[in-house]
């Protein structure tokens, strides 16, 4: 008689059930699995024999098939071993099905009936807590990352005749660790930020980009401090919310990323190289897995030199930018990844590096700084919030931040963040560079003296209607930082030094 056995498979980062039927026919032994399983499933079969073999169960020597429903999904990895077997020793009565009903199994089979980690644990403890699965069976490795779920009964497990004896009554479920994971502090202080010296038109830029979300590029000559302060961006950032934190496990886990430095650590730093594909930037491959841009989500995706990346790289950007979300299709797979992160991009204003410096001779031809410059296009400048030209300093041996003046700093960014929450606690924005044209009507509201001052802005610079909803953006994150409502012509001002900043 066929059994089913309940088990969770993945597609982005979000779970979908998965139900094991199994059943044992009078007949030459053959194993098959049916339901649209990926090569590692296939293999399975082999891995599951001599797991069997390793425990006090006996190998069922009759025809077995297998089917993975539903079978017009496509199921990848090696995570379905465990509920395989135990469909197939339920199928031959070696089992009380009956103790499978509200259980959830996931698990990787070695040759010797020990079981592996498998990937994306917390997205499965996650399902299971939203569809009322009372108990969940993983390997023992994954409990910490799952056990952040509340309200679920955590099953961890060492092998097969551990679950097998569990299943049979022989032994009690055995007791998870007492103490469960927690989520992050505030994370130790950095040196970083400290170290930078002068560039306060660039630190006051990386405020206004932590605390509204908002995107930021830096350009000046080499040497003047443009990396160190892209690393000093996750510093001043807030530690992730319970949410955040969550997506962020999530997406590492599904992109087979270690995932124990989000738990003690800073908001994601993501760095990419020149020679980065598009495929690792926005994600891909067999199966799906989540790029870089994603891996970034919460924190910040640092792009170095970038006009030096390939055209079709830069142009990806555009559509995450503004969603905060990309669409992944392959050929038979579709996957919709998180991205929502803060852009800090840095270049050079010419090939050689040094146009405009008023210390070195820049080398380049004028044509060569045009071409250089203009692999920028316009609709990704437009989705920039922050332009910061860097001049040369001067070395300094004493540093001009105060001890104290990165607290502040954090301070303000925290109360700027919370004036947002409040703002938003009725909406789906989490910051103020999510806000579009209209919502900013909603939101912010300008006395008559500053929509004069804004007019004059737009009719002297032919702002486009993208880069105003920029600045009035900006102007309100400014207004936030200083704890005030609504932006003045001050606000106004500071956020359009911002926006007039050319090469």
């Amino acid at each position: 008689m066929p059994v089913k056995v309940f088990s969770c498979f993945i597609q982005g980062i979000d779970g979908h059930l998965l139900e094991v039927e199994a059943d044992i026919l009078s007949g030459l032994s053959a194993f098959t699995i049916v339901g649209l399983g990926d090569q590692s499933v296939q293999e399975s079969k082999e891995r599951i024999r001599s797991a069997i073999r390793s425990t006090s169960a006996k190998y069922p020597t009759q025809k077995k098939i297998i089917n993975l429903a539903p079978a017009s999904l496509k199921k990848q990895g090696p995570s379905f071993d465990l509920p395989i077997a135990i469909s197939l020793l339920a199928a031959s009565g070696q089992l009380k099905s009956d103790l499978l009903r509200d259980t959830l199994l996931v698990g990787e089979l070695a040759l010797n009936g020990s079981l592996r980690p498998i990937n994306n644990a917390l997205s499965i403890a996650i399902f299971a807590q939203e569809n009322d699965w009372p108990k969940l069976i993983l390997p023992a490795e994954n409990f910490q990352e799952a056990a952040l779920v509340e309200g679920l009964e955590i099953i961890p497990v060492e092998n097969l005749q551990q679950v097998w004896e569990i299943l049979n009554g022989l032994q009690p479920f055995p007791q998870p660790p007492t103490i469960r994971p927690t989520l992050p502090k505030y994370p130790s202080k950095r040196a970083t930020y400290s170290l930078i010296q002068g560039q306060n038109e660039a630190k006051r830029a990386l405020q206004i980009a932590a605390a509204g979300g908002h995107h930021l590029l830096m350009f000046g000559p080499p040497g003047v401090g443009k990396t160190l302060l892209a690393k000093a961006l996750p510093e001043i950032l807030p530690p992730l919310s319970k949410t955040e934190l969550f997506q962020a496990i999530r997406i590492y886990s599904a992109a087979g990323q270690p995932t124990e430095s989000l738990l003690t650590s800073h908001r994601p730093f993501r760095k990419i190289h020149q020679n980065s594909s598009l495929i690792s930037l926005t994600g891909g491959g067999n199966p799906l897995k989540p790029g870089e841009i994603s891996l970034a989500h919460g924190g910040v995706l640092f792009i170095d030199e970038l006009p030096e990346f390939p055209r079709a790289v830069i142009e990806s950007l555009r559509q995450p930018l503004e969603d905060g979300r990309i669409q992944v299709a392959r050929s038979g797979h579709h996957a919709i990844f998180p991205a929502s992160f803060t852009l800090v991009a840095a270049m050079n204003p010419c090939p050689c590096g040094y146009y405009g410096d008023p210390q070195k001779p820049c080398l380049c031809t004028s044509s060569q700084i045009k071409n250089y410059q203009q692999k920028l296009s316009g609709p990704l400048l437009d989705r920039i919030d922050l332009l910061v030209k860097l001049p040369r300093q001067k070395i300094q041996l004493d540093p001009t931040l105060h001890p104290d003046s990165l607290e502040k700093v954090k301070l303000s960014i925290q109360i700027a963040k919370e004036r947002q929450q409040k703002r938003f606690q009725n909406s789906h924005f989490q910051n103020n560079a999510q806000l579009n044209s209209l919502d900013l009507r909603h939101f912010l509201t300008l006395n008559e003296k500053s929509q004069e001052y804004l007019k004059i802005i737009i009719d002297r610079t032919l702002l486009s209607a993208r880069a105003q909803s920029q600045l009035l953006r900006t102007a309100l994150t400014i207004a936030d930082l200083k704890n005030q409502d609504q932006p003045t012509n001050l606000e106004l001002a500071e956020a359009f030094q911002f926006k007039s900043s050319e090469f």
